[in-house]
């Protein structure tokens, strides 16, 4: 998305999103509002959120966050945000 107004509408019009990842710096909505407006709609406050951010995620509520630093971490997160509860790696 270009910006924090953007990923909200696409967000509340768009189809089932599992994950949502998102910087906190962005244009017109950023990362901080944009989780306040989530969290006010039913639907999508139920969305996991990460942030991979550059900037410290501070008191955003109900977040993972991970620093832009450690793509890594970042790609361990989702894989294992998108794996099925009843299942388990061995």
């Amino acid at each position: 998305m270009k910006d924090g107004e953007a990923a909200f509408e696409y967000l509340r019009h768009g189809g089932p999103v599992a994950l949502i990842v998102m910087d906190l710096q962005m244009p017109r909505v950023d990362g901080w509002a944009l989780r306040t407006r989530l969290l006010e709609e039913p639907t999508l406050a139920k969305i996991p959120v990460v942030v991979f951010s550059a900037r410290a995620a501070g008191n955003l509520p109900d977040i993972a966050y991970v620093n832009k630093n450690d793509p890594g971490a970042l790609l361990e997160l989702i894989e294992r945000q998108s794996r099925p509860a009843h299942l388990t790696v061995r």
